[in-house]
């Protein structure tokens, strides 16, 4: 029997497996690719009949890398630790407009980032390191997919307010209070990359 807590979490639910079907999407390329790696240091260098869908040694390995290191886990972390802190708090999220508008905006930025990626012209691993330089749109995507990180811990912050509201004097649970601090961490560590990308890789990649 569907109860009514189940319900009202229903749209969690649909919003933490959108992001979770991405997440795995991109581990899959992740570990398809890691084989390709794999096969090469073992003597079977199958790039050549990869073309033009993984072209070189270093494409399959950026792709491996922006996928298991940046997708993989960004994607995964802001569809679970949400879900946890609402499951912990017994509450939906505050706004589960913005939870979907940030689920969206950070696609976009996926696919922004993604394709000089796919076209071998973002071939610089997962890095953000000059010299090597990839193209805009490379730091422009994953500009976007790093300040949509930034909506989540603000739903979370609101979601936190307005379970306060109706329990001033209870304990934060322990589950919603490690989301909370653990995506405040991450916005605060990562003004770093959104101030690298904004002042010196976006402007140096567009000449």
């Amino acid at each position: 029997m569907t109860s009514a807590t189940d319900i009202g979490f229903r749209p969690e639910r649909g919003l933490t497996g959108a992001y979770l079907i991405v997440a795995f999407a991109a581990l899959f390329v992740g570990v398809v690719t890691g084989l390709f790696q794999g096969l090469s240091h073992a003597g079977f260098n199958l790039y050549p009949w990869l073309r033009p869908l993984i072209r070189t040694y270093y494409h399959g390995l950026s792709l491996h890398g922006v996928m298991n290191v940046l997708v993989w886990t960004t994607f995964f972390i802001c569809g679970f630790v949400p879900f946890v802190a609402t499951r912990a708090y017994e509450r939906p999220l505050a706004s589960r407009a913005l939870g979907w508008f940030t689920f969206v905006f950070m696609l976009l930025g996926l696919v922004v980032a993604g394709i000089p990626l796919i076209l071998d012209e973002a071939t610089v691993m997962f890095t953000f390191y000059p010299p090597m330089q990839a193209h805009w749109m490379f730091y422009v995507g994953l500009t976007l997919v790093v300040a949509s990180t930034w909506l989540v811990t603000l739903n979370l912050a609101l979601t936190h307010r307005a379970w306060r509201l109706q329990h001033p004097r209870a304990r934060t649970p322990l589950a919603a209070f490690m989301a909370l601090i653990t995506f405040a961490m991450w916005t605060i560590a990562s003004l770093g990359i959104a101030a690298e990308m904004l002042v010196l890789l976006i402007p140096w990649s567009l000449g």
